[in-house]
């Protein structure tokens, strides 16, 4: 499977009393459904027909493991102080027509929906990975359906910030704080500089994204923060 992660999250402690507190996260990443795991399999790419329920490591997901997973976080640790979700949430598919838009959307809105059920009350910074778009690896550097969809499917966790909608819905790249912590959470979209988005390669600054970038680090300087990158 690929092991390669264009999801980037840089954390910042803005005080060194914050360093010495304890803090309990949640980081989920590539899920990779496959609806048609049980029918199709069309990630099994015809490698077995052995698909029991829980999964076969030659496909990729199905939902009862994503499902029962989430759920296995909960009971592990019920209250944690914020979830990182950093994407890849569709399958891996050879024929890119078994997708298409409205699907991708509907994977996302659906893992979106487990994870507000499940963690209703925890905040979550969740990122796009390569395989959140169709066709994959294509992401444009201006506002498109599936990035102004899913801004509107993570309302709950963009905080009501005008600022992260704006940035999200444009490039899906976006900033917020933990509420009550002095942590800050910068989520980029560094699918812009993967060499198979065919949109992006002629491009200096994709969608303004590295001197959006700059400017947040010259406001943590400016404000006296620590930087965490993760």
């Amino acid at each position: 499977m690929h092991k390669m992660k264009f999801a980037v999250l840089a954390l910042f402690l803005t005080s060194q009393a914050f360093m010495t507190k304890s803090v309990k996260f949640w980081h989920v990443t590539d899920f990779h459904h496959d609806p048609s795991y049980y029918e199709e399999g069309y990630s099994c790419y015809n490698r077995t027909t052995y698909r029991p329920s829980y999964g076969n490591y030659k496909c990729d997901s199905p939902w009862i493991l994503i499902n029962s997973s989430v759920y296995a976080m909960k009971s592990i640790e019920p209250n944690p102080d914020f979830i990182i979700w950093t994407g890849d949430d569709t399958p891996h598919v050879k024929n890119q027509s078994v997708l298409g838009t409205e699907m991708v959307l509907e994977i996302i809105r659906n893992q979106t929906k487990l994870l507000m059920d499940v963690f209703p009350a925890t905040p979550i910074y969740a990122a796009l990975g390569n395989h959140d778009y169709h066709p994959k690896h294509q992401m444009p550097p201006n506002t498109n359906t599936i990035y102004k969809q899913v801004a509107e499917q993570w309302q709950p966790w963009l905080n009501g910030s005008s600022e992260a909608n704006r940035t999200f819905r444009h490039g899906a790249f976006y900033s917020l704080p933990l509420p009550g912590t002095n942590l800050r959470a910068i989520v980029l979209n560094t699918v812009f500089y993967y060499k198979n988005d065919k949109l992006t390669g002629q491009l200096d600054d994709p969608a303004g994204q590295f001197d959006w970038f700059d400017k947040q680090m010259t406001n943590a300087s400016s404000a006296g923060e620590k930087a965490h990158n993760q």
